[in-house]
This record gives structure tokens, C-alpha cells and sequence, in this order.
């Protein structure tokens, strides 16, 4: 497995819905630490269903800062910098 660190995507947080993680302490779980939203680009597109494998962070602590931003209450702490949630770009992508 390759792990680049680059950006694949980016979603404005006006977008996402449904924020969920999925955890196991199972060693045979390949997939262990999964975030999983819902990205809702209407009228545009129909909702799309992203899952990620988180790698060094909690998928749990992920999907916490997710929600507290949807809610209007997330702040990044001085240590964490923004760490797991990057600004919005200004605009969707353009699709592939």
C-alpha cells in the first residue's frame, strides 16, 4: 500500500452530511478506521457516499470535529492547527 499524503479530494462542509466512523480492534479487519459521509452537491449531482481509511488519526475523533463543524462549534486547537479539517476551497473541483 502507497500512502502519498496529497490531497485526492476536497468538500465544502456546507456539503457533507451524515458523518459516521467505523472502528475495530479486530486484527483481521483490513478496514479499520473508516470515515464515511454523504456529499450532497444538489441539484447538480446526485448525493455521493465517501469512505476513507483513516491512517494516523482516529476515524472517531474525525467524524467529532466533522460534526462539531457542521454544529458551528468546532475551533481547531493551537497543537492540531486545522490539522484534520483544511479551509474549504473557494469552489467545488472540477470532476475528472
Amino acid at each position: 500500500m502507497c500512502v502519498s499524503q496529497d490531497v485526492v479530494e476536497r468538500f465544502p462542509m456546507s456539503l457533507i452530511s451524515e458523518p459516521t466512523s467505523y472502528t475495530s480492534n479486530d486484527p483481521r479487519e483490513l478496514y479499520n478506521n473508516i470515515v464515511v459521509f454523504i456529499v450532497r452537491d444538489e441539484p447538480h449531482n446526485p448525493p455521493e457516499m465517501h469512505i476513507f481509511q483513516c491512517a494516523r488519526v482516529s476515524a472517531q475523533e474525525v467524524v467529532n470535529e466533522m460534526k462539531m463543524f457542521i454544529n458551528g462549534k468546532w475551533k481547531p486547537s493551537p497543537k492540531e492547527n486545522g490539522r484534520h479539517l483544511p479551509p474549504p476551497p473557494e469552489s467545488s473541483p472540477d470532476p475528472p
